[in-house]
């Protein structure tokens, strides 16, 4: 792996080792594609030089790269997909989605830009996998087509791509944001489009997704505050994707959030914030509850999750335990909360 002096740096290089500043923190970790920003940033902190990578160490960070986002992808699957959930089957499903990363993974730009994500955060990276995970399941239960389901996969992994353009020291800022700083990390949306723009070929519903994936369904989004009918379809698939895993997040500025709450606030809000087709697609095709938990129903009874419902998949069958007043009941009921009967009870805490 040779080492370049400043001057010789060009957008494209990809750096081979952390390059550290003066107080011990990285500036740019290995694997990151140099832009111009970075050089510049680069210059700033008075690094004179870099080892770059050579073709052999290239095929190093893409091997890496690919076997991490497929292990990603696996866990994500086995995490939320369970049998039933899925009228295509479930081994159809996990079939289709990892047949689906495979082929996204083979295109060297996806894997520089993946490798940049990952490379300056790797929450943002994972948090990209888990939502393009979620989006295929939706996509799928939706009936999209093979080339739809590849682009709005492609679309998922790159939705945060705009991340790469923010400065480190904001994008993982801990405290509480300034006014200035919270209006730059909602630029990621534009810096991610210009990012995607700049890609020969690239599917334009692909840049749609980075761009409007935090728009709403009422118009109170961003960047453009565009409303339901201007939206792209693939995006809006996105967009409930995102939400769900980033309210299941840990975030330094929020609590986390069970995945029932996230899934309930969904629901909460079809046709307002979301639209409500694909929200009944997310909810009728995640699983989040583990066969055997002990859970709490919003009538104050307390059951144990011992099927999924064929009705909507995050909505389990519970056999009630405890009334409630807590008192074990003489005759154990079994209640399908995916019921449309039972419309009115929701699970409102897990106790396992």
């Amino acid at each position: 792996m040779p080492r370049l002096e400043l001057g010789k740096l060009r957008p494209g290089f990809i750096v081979a080792k952390d390059v550290y500043i003066e107080d011990g923190r990285v500036l740019l970790a290995r694997g990151v594609t140099l832009t111009p920003m970075f050089i510049e940033r680069l210059k700033q902190f008075g690094i004179d030089s870099v080892y770059v990578m050579d073709q052999y160490s290239r095929v190093d960070v893409y091997e890496t790269i690919i076997d991490s986002t497929m292990l990603l992808v696996n866990r994500t699957l086995r995490k939320y997909v369970r049998p039933n959930g899925l009228n295509k089957g479930f081994e159809d499903a996990m079939f289709t989605v990892e047949s689906i990363f495979t082929e996204i993974l083979q295109d060297r730009t996806v894997l520089n830009l993946l490798t940049d994500l990952r490379s300056i955060e790797d929450h943002t990276y994972t948090h990209c996998v888990h939502v393009t995970v979620l989006s295929l399941i939706v996509g799928i239960s939706m009936n999209l087509s093979a080339t739809q389901l590849l682009v709005l996969g492609t679309g998922g992994l790159l939705h945060d791509i705009g991340k790469t353009s923010i400065p480190p020291e904001i994008l993982l800022k801990k405290e509480p944001l300034t006014p200035e700083e919270f209006k730059l990390i909602r630029n990621h949306v534009s810096f991610g489009a210009n990012i995607l723009r700049s890609i020969p070929n690239l599917h334009p519903d692909v840049i749609e997704i980075a761009y409007q994936h935090h728009e709403r369904y009422n118009g109170s989004g961003y960047p453009q505050g565009l409303t339901f009918h201007n939206v792209n379809e693939l995006a809006k698939i996105v967009a409930v994707a995102d939400v769900f895993d980033a309210l299941t997040e840990n975030r330094a500025y929020r609590k986390q959030h069970s995945p029932h709450e996230a899934l309930e606030f969904l629901l909460g809000s079809g046709n307002y914030f979301f639209d409500a087709k694909t929200v009944r697609h997310f909810v009728e095709n995640i699983s989040i509850y583990r066969l055997g938990s002990l859970v709490k129903v919003s009538d104050g009874q307390i059951g144990m999750v011992t099927n999924i419902s064929k009705y909507i998949s995050a909505r389990p069958i519970i056999l009630i335990l405890y009334d409630k007043n807590r008192n074990r009941v003489t005759q154990e009921l079994e209640i399908d909360l995916g019921d449309p009967m039972n419309a009115t009870l929701h699970i409102i805490k897990v106790l396992d």
